[in-house]
Parts: C-alpha cells; structure tokens; sequence
C-alpha cells in the first residue's frame, strides 16, 4: 500500500482505454482524480469504490457508456468536470441530475442547443461553465 495516503491523482493525457482501473480500489484517501483525455469510452466502475472522491475529471474522453450506478455512489463529489463530451440533449446531460450538490460544474464545449433544464436544481453552484 505504497500510495494509500494519495489525494490527488492526475493521470490525463494518456490512453487508458485498456486499462485495469483495479489498483485505484486501494485508494482509500482519493479525493481528486483526473481522466481528463485519457480515450475513456467508459465510467471505470472501479470508481464507485473511491467514496472520498471530492473531484472528478472526465473531460475531453469519448463517453459512450454512462454508469449511474458508479455516480450515485460518489456522494461527497463536489466538483465534476465532464467538459467536451458531446452532450446534445437533455437525455445525455440528465446525469448530472443527482450532483445537485455540487460546487462546481464544466460541461463547456459539450454542443448544447438549449440550456439544460436539470440546471435549474444546482442551488449550491458557485461556477457553472457551459
């Protein structure tokens, strides 16, 4: 358990679309990941176990499965960057509905034609970025 006090993990800029995500259940400390342009077509499910999670980064990956499950379970999530993923309609975006919570919200460059109605819900919002 070399890495079991790590907060921070910064892995972007690299092509994890293979990867074994199973190595990051061991830390337990985590509170801030980042898989920003890491060619993700995927939620790692792995994530769901990294509950102290305070900040996630997935933008700029080519998400085609989007896990619920895995995001339900990241309650103390404050901070989501999903930024250039290509959201196109309510449907896509409706799975930020339950970070409500949140503090800090990036869904820039995602090619909304309207403003996401789910938004509305963010009373706790300090930035938005669209």
């Amino acid at each position: 358990d070399k890495f079991a006090a790590l907060e921070e993990l910064y892995a972007h800029n690299n092509d994890l679309s293979k990867a074994d995500f199973t190595p990051l259940i061991q830390l337990k400390n985590l509170k801030k990941l980042s898989l920003r342009k890491c060619n993700l077509s995927y939620f790692p499910p792995v994530l769901e176990q990294l509950t102290a999670l305070e900040e996630l980064d997935l933008s700029e990956n080519p998400i085609l499965d989007i896990n619920y499950k895995v995001l339900d379970k990241l309650s103390n999530l404050q901070v989501l960057w999903i930024w250039n993923n290509h959201f196109k309609n309510q449907a896509d975006v409706s799975i930020i509905k339950q970070f409500e919570f949140c503090k800090k919200l990036d869904l820039g460059r995602c090619d909304f034609t309207q403003m996401p109605f789910v938004l509305s819900r963010f009373t706790a919002l300090e930035e938005l970025i669209l």
